[in-house]
């Protein structure tokens, strides 16, 4: 499913690849966890997505999903 949403992303179809990265990352976090590699990935092209599409908010709120966000925001302060 990974594969397809990131052939389908680079094939400039952005809203189906967002679906598929959607679905991906549901099953990736409840399967193998938020911190997996998987997750990450996931969250990553997702956000990388929304970015593309100019979407600020969605965008940070994805970014604020990742695991160590907030204990490396404490240590920058």
């Amino acid at each position: 499913m990974i594969a397809l949403a990131y052939s389908l992303w680079q094939d400039g179809q952005r809203g189906e690849a967002e679906e598929l990265y959607k679905r991906a990352l549901l099953i990736s976090e409840s399967t193998l966890g938020p911190a997996h590699d998987t997750t990450l990935h996931c969250l990553n092209n997702l956000a990388a997505i929304a970015k593309e599409l100019g979407r600020q908010g969605e965008l940070d709120r994805l970014l604020g999903r990742r695991p160590g966000e907030k204990r490396v925001k404490a240590i920058e302060r």
